[in-house]
């Protein structure tokens, strides 16, 4: 895997963030944390199928988490 520049890293937090904000109404049942280092980040999955397979989202968001921790040194926040 390469390395994101700064920007791009910048950008997948704040939208990782913003899906997490906007789908805060839904069904908890529907929520998934994964941790990051120390970090937590709460995926929120639709109700509707995705041609995806939940552990396949899980591990995307995992592998896109420790990215950041490791341009960063740690994860950004404690919890999104």
């Amino acid at each position: 895997m390469g390395t994101l520049e700064g920007p791009r890293i910048v950008t997948l937090v704040m939208f990782l963030g913003a899906a997490l904000l906007l789908s805060a109404a839904l069904q908890p049942d529907r929520e998934v944390a994964v941790r990051v280092r120390s970090a937590e980040v709460t995926v929120v999955f639709p109700e509707r199928h995705l041609p995806l397979a939940r552990e396949r989202v899980i591990a995307w968001v995992q592998a896109c988490g420790e990215t950041v921790a490791d341009y960063f040194g740690k994860f950004t926040v404690p919890q999104i």
